[in-house]
Formats: C-alpha cells, structure tokens, sequence
C-alpha cells in the first residue's frame, strides 16, 4: 500500500530458523502454511471446492502454473472475492485512478481469473492486512454479473474503457453506470464525505 511509483524490496539481515513443528510457532504462520494445500485459480474456488470460510492470505495457482499469495473475502455477499489488484491514491496526483489501471500492484489474478463481479475496498494506506474489513470506510461491490459483457476481468474491461483524467466534463449527473451494493458505507456517505478521505486510501478489487 504505497503511493504510486514506490515498490519497496527488503532483505532480512538474518532469517530466523522456524521449526514447524513447534507447538509454540507463531499460530499465524501455522494458518498460512496449512493454507498452502489448497490448490485453487481463485478464492471462489477454494471456497466452493474446499468448503474454507475465513477471510485471509491463501495460495492461488494461475492458468500458467505460477504460484502467488493473495488476500481471499470469503464472507462479504456469498465470499469467494479474490484480491487482484491495489492501488494508493496520491491527493497531490489526480490523475491517480488513470495510472491504477496500468500501475501499482497487480497479481496474476487480474490478468487471468475469470469474473462476473468486482468489489472494491478504501482502506487506509496504513491499514494491515488483519484489520482491512474493520477499517474500511467504503466497501462495495456489484451484483449485475457486468464483467461477463466486457472480457471477464478488469484487465480487459480496462482495456475496453480507458479510464482518462480530465478529457471532457459530464455536466449531468447520470448516477452510476452499475449498479453497487454498499457492504459498508452508503451513497450519501460517498457524496458528503469523497473529497475529504478518499485520497488517503487504496481500493482493493
């Protein structure tokens, strides 16, 4: 979670030795390890085949065979959300949603899960990961299966839609071109509030 055009790649001065049959191991990495069986494309897959219902990091494996860890929703409106994408939003940097469908993190997920729906998340930027679903201030998602009628993902819905900063201006407001479904937060919420936090946070897809 890093303003845009950060990466941070860190080297531990020592790795520790983790015996992983201690029963005094970090329970946290006992949950992440049993994850790791869990052969999956998408968190909805592991829901539905694996029957596992707690929200956190698990394992997914993409059409290519690469392996990567990602955040799974498996409680907000049926579960089985898969993390694909994150970016954070710079106040100084209007153009931010522009770059965040070209830059900023994305996993093998947004180029190859196939969807129906998005949800989106604003988390603060300093937010871990643990307590993302109680800091949120704007949680929502669609309902409408719309990703269907444009290639399956964002990656081609973006492709499809170019999101451009600042070429024209809409001088009726129209509403929201998909329906949304608020899992946290509310449209008058969205109007009232917009300008003053959402610069300081990350959307999560």
């Amino acid at each position: 979670m890093f303003f845009l055009g950060a990466m941070y790649v860190i080297q531990e001065a020592e790795a520790p030795c983790i015996n992983i049959s201690d029963t005094n191991s970090n329970h946290e990495l006992e949950k992440l390890l049993d994850r790791i069986k869990y052969v999956a494309r998408s968190c909805k897959e592991i829901r539905d085949k694996y029957h596992v219902y707690d929200d956190g990091l698990y394992y997914l494996i993409s059409s290519r065979g690469v392996l990567y860890q990602t955040f799974c929703d498996m409680t907000t409106a049926g579960g089985g959300w898969t993390l694909v994408a994150m970016y954070g939003n710079d106040p100084n940097r209007p153009d931010a949603a522009e770059a965040a469908t070209s830059d900023d993190y994305k996993n093998p997920g947004y180029f190859d899960i196939g969807a129906q729906d998005v949800s989106v998340w604003h988390v603060p930027n300093n937010s871990e990961l643990e307590h993302w679903t109680t800091a949120s201030i704007l949680r929502y998602h669609t309902e409408n299966r719309f990703l269907t009628l444009h290639g399956g993902n964002l990656f081609k819905l973006f492709k499809k839609f170019p999101v451009r900063f600042g070429i024209g201006t809409c001088n009726i407001d129209n509403g929201r071109a998909i329906p949304i479904v608020y899992d946290t937060g509310s449209t008058i919420m969205t109007k009232n509030h917009a300008p003053t936090y959402l610069p300081h946070y990350v959307e999560i897809f």
